[in-house]
């Protein structure tokens, strides 16, 4: 039968609430797949990310949003796909002007002890920061305002910001360092 792809069964077993069976798995041992065996495909798909048991919980912290944000945008201007573009220009004026984010949304969406946000310094005392706003915050309104700089405003003249915006963040999202939330906080902002 050959090796099957992990994919379908992961992704469902992630998003459903009760346990399913790992359909599309097939064992190394025998040559059937594991349909009749009944086993919890959300504490295999946790193991297979890293995840030690359903316990430790699958958070999406900063990093991986400034991944997958990447990830979306340079698709997008790859397939010329405007509308995408748009909608991460929009997303990223919400996520600007509103204390909400996507990765402190998902980590309140999930049951169980909330990890510490990396937005806010945890070394950083209350009432130190110069600027009573965010650094993330004010990431989103620049990312927002050079997107749409770049991809509305001046499109034939500035089409390399864009990209350099996507490049960028995956670059961030990978090291786990991004320079412009250090320098806004080198500012002052919090």
């Amino acid at each position: 039968m050959g090796r099957v792809s992990r994919i379908p069964g992961m992704v469902i077993a992630m998003m459903s609430a009760k346990p399913l069976c790992c359909w599309g798995r097939v064992d190394n041992k025998a040559s059937a797949t594991t349909l009749g065996n009944r086993c919890n495909c959300r504490a295999w798909a946790l193991r297979q990310i890293g995840a030690a048991s359903c316990r430790d919980r699958v958070f999406m912290t900063e990093r991986t949003f400034r991944i997958v944000f990447a990830s979306v945008l340079l698709i997008a201007l790859y397939c010329d796909l405007h509308y995408v573009v748009y909608g991460l220009i929009a997303l990223s004026v919400f996520q600007g002007v509103t204390p909400w984010r996507i990765s402190r949304l998902t980590m309140h969406l999930r049951p169980g002890p909330r990890p510490h946000s990396e937005s806010v310094r945890p070394d950083a005392a209350p009432g130190t920061a110069r600027v009573d706003f965010e650094a993330e915050r004010a990431l989103s309104l620049l990312t927002a305002a050079v997107l749409a700089l770049g991809s509305i405003l001046f499109a034939r003249q500035l089409w390399f910001l864009p990209w350099f915006i996507g490049f960028a963040f995956f670059g961030a999202g990978l090291s786990g360092i991004c320079p412009m939330v250090m320098c806004f906080r080198w500012f002052g902002l919090k």
